[in-house]
């Protein structure tokens, strides 16, 4: 460019999920006129009921509060925005990506039983007064920047049996049958999805192959593209250019992923642009610190919309069994609440009128 460009970044008071730091350490470098945005527990609340309208459909990615304050705020200067979405998918970013690798080799040399304790005695220390101390540890040793999440994540996947079963472990969000009135109400969302995208589970590249087919258009650019439409900015996506995404689809693993690293052509790119200690941080995802919002000040409207009198009952959950999970989640800190930010977006945007019952 000609002159300098203009960066924007989100910022939040949870250090835990700030990333404005690092956002702003790299601006410096590049000495681009940079923005930052912080969103607090208070705008989060008045920017929830938004949200049916924003995304017309049960829309349940929490990062969409952060992506429609950035779009908001990106719009009061300019009307076309590049955006770095598409990276993970095309270069092998996802840290999900890493631990299946990792994850696959453990379950083919172990016995399942074997397995199942070993996730039974993390879930322990997860439950125990020793649980700091314990992500402490494991933050350390496997690079975590989300230790809790992803500690129950690995506790979880263990029980796997093939590669199937580590992707669908680690990427979907509700597996919660227990909480229905009516088991009829089910479905096998792996198995939906299956029979959608006609995929088979060989490598871990063919797991980016389904992300580039289903999480990265149903998910991230709807995201994206919905909050940028409701601010009238326009968005360009450099990473999903045709040329680019077909030399990314023929590099092989190697060449995309080496022990803890992903995204190895991207890293080698800014090896001699950015200083490395900047891009070489844990992945953090663009997520919002909803674990904490939804224990603080968006605990009364959530309890008011999961079990207020009059709320639409739209997806038959039995009341007893989701009041004993929601304590869980309040309680004794189990990290429920992707799931329950499933079921308020759900119900918020039924309760918002856009289902006739």
């Amino acid at each position: 460019s000609s002159s300098k460009i203009n960066t924007y970044s989100i910022g939040f008071e949870e250090e835990l999920y700030n990333e404005s730091i690092t956002a702003k350490a790299i601006a410096d470098h590049l000495k681009t006129d940079h923005h930052e945005f912080f969103v607090t527990e208070r705008e989060a609340i008045d920017l929830i009921p938004k949200m049916p309208t924003v995304y017309c459909e049960p829309f349940g990615d929490s990062s969409q509060l952060p992506t429609y304050l950035l779009c908001q705020e990106t719009k009061r200067d300019i009307t076309v925005c590049l955006s770095g979405d598409g990276g993970d998918e095309v270069f092998g970013g996802y840290r999900r990506y890493i631990d299946i690798h990792r994850f696959q080799s453990v379950i083919n040399i172990s016995p399942h039983i074997l397995r199942k304790q070993i996730a039974s005695f993390i879930n322990l220390l997860l439950s125990s007064k020793f649980r700091g101390a314990f992500e402490g540890i494991f933050k350390n040793i496997l690079n975590l920047s989300h230790p809790s999440e992803q500690l129950y994540k690995i506790s979880n996947v263990l029980s796997a049996r093939n590669l199937r079963d580590i992707f669908y472990k680690l990427s979907l969000q509700w597996n919660h049958d227990s909480f229905l009135k009516n088991n009829s109400l089910s479905i096998n969302a792996s198995m939906e999805l299956d029979n959608i995208f006609q995929t088979s589970f060989h490598s871990v590249l063919s797991i980016r192959n389904r992300d580039l087919k289903n999480y990265l258009p149903n998910d991230i650019l709807v995201k994206v593209d919905r909050s940028a439409m409701y601010h009238s900015l326009e968005t360009r996506i450099p990473f999903l250019d045709k040329d680019l995404v077909e030399f990314a689809l023929s590099l092989p693993f190697n060449k995309l992923i080496k022990g803890s690293k992903g995204k190895l052509p991207v890293r080698s790119f800014l090896n001699d642009r950015v200083p490395s200690e900047i891009f070489n941080i844990p992945k953090s995802g663009f997520g919002a610190p909803i674990e904490f919002w939804l224990k603080n000040e968006l605990r009364p409207w959530a309890e008011e919309l999961l079990f207020g009198l009059n709320k639409t009952d739209l997806i038959g959950i039995e009341p007893k069994l989701m009041k004993a999970q929601w304590q869980n989640f309040i309680k004794y800190n189990h990290p429920l609440h992707h799931d329950f930010w499933n079921i308020l977006m759900l119900k918020a945007w039924a309760d918002k009128g856009n289902l006739y019952l």
